[in-house]
């Protein structure tokens, strides 16, 4: 087992979206200690995870009994406080669902973990966060004086979308950002409360059967490419952290952890549409929009390159401050 630091680390292809993330106050103790077996054998893991696309994989695994089979016992909780989820780790959790954005924002605050694996990433071929408008956008400039609907008003998703707008000469005092859940967008923009929308992967298909077009690029991998020169061409990467201590203390429940999503991700891959099957009861989804979502390329080798661009993309908004820590970032490799 190693933690090597980002700068040194391999990089790869990988995983996700953005999240808002609310406050969650962290009790218990700072100590991190082995996991404890149950009278079954395994071992549980208290994991978070924000329900969708990019971690159908670990649905999977869990109903699949691939984790049972590598001794340990997931216990999950999902929800959407992402951020807070890695205050809490060591403590209330032992591994959390993450992107860059909250991990980048957990290095700030000074807290220390360790990024363990990945699930899926936005890319060129994989928009997970992207514009909806009455018109084709060719042009950000374009959305100077628009009000656009928002999922939530903070996020690195947000920071990206601030990012590229001020990239293409638009003041943050020439838009508004109105807040609003990805559901409620269509019937805003037609009613004129809402001149574009910041739209989620699962709503694409709804949004184009309305006649809205879909920008092409998808707002952080956008982002990632206009900081980093066009070198970090992935964003949103759905990521999984863990307390670094927990984690140099637990590398065979890490190893099982890792070992469960790899099956996960296997099981999709070779029985889609029994997987998708899944994804539908799992998100209570309609039959048609659980058949016709786009899948991500799931891995879980972590996109350890996008950790500096999303650190530059906030450092550029004011979320950030300070020179890239890359020797507080950490990525475990066996």
């Amino acid at each position: 087992m190693r933690l090597m630091n980002v700068a040194s680390a391999r990089t790869t292809l990988a995983a996700v979206l953005a999240v808002g993330a609310l406050s969650l106050a962290a009790c218990g103790s700072d100590t991190a200690t082995p996991g404890v077996q149950g009278d079954d054998g395994l071992t549980t893991l208290r994991v978070t995870t924000v329900a969708g696309v990019t971690s159908l994989p670990i649905k999977v695994a869990m109903e699949e009994g691939y984790f049972e089979k590598h001794g340990v016992k997931v216990e999950l909780t999902e929800g959407v406080d992402v951020a807070a989820w890695q205050a809490a780790l060591g403590k209330q959790f032992d591994i959390s669902f993450a992107t860059s954005g909250p991990y980048v924002m957990s290095v700030a605050k000074g807290l220390d973990n360790t990024l363990i694996n990945q699930t899926s990433s936005a890319s060129d071929d994989y928009i997970t966060t992207t514009f909806a408008t009455t018109e084709k956008l060719t042009d950000l400039s374009t959305l100077r004086g628009t009000k656009i609907g928002v999922a939530q008003l903070t996020g690195a998703t947000i920071d990206s979308m601030k990012y590229l707008l001020a990239d293409a000469g638009v003041k943050a005092t020439e838009y508004e950002l109105v807040q609003m859940p990805y559901s409620a967008m269509l019937d805003n923009m037609k009613a004129g409360n809402i001149d574009a929308a910041l739209t989620a992967g699962v709503y694409f298909s709804t949004a184009e059967a309305a006649g809205l077009k879909l920008w092409d690029k998808d707002v952080t991998v956008a982002a990632h490419e206009a900081v980093t020169g066009g070198k970090v061409r992935t964003g949103s990467s759905t990521m999984y952290a863990a307390n670094t201590k927990w984690v140099e203390a637990n590398p065979d429940l890490v190893n099982a952890w890792v070992d469960g999503v790899e099956e996960g991700i296997a099981h999709v891959e070779s029985k889609e549409k029994e997987s998708r099957g899944v994804l539908q009861t799992w998100l209570k989804l309609p039959e048609k929009l659980a058949t016709d979502v786009q899948l991500p390329t799931y891995t879980t080798k972590v996109a350890a390159d996008e950790i500096p661009a999303t650190w530059s993309v906030l450092q550029s908004t004011g979320t950030v401050k300070g020179e890239y820590p890359a020797d507080k970032v950490k990525v475990y490799e066996r």
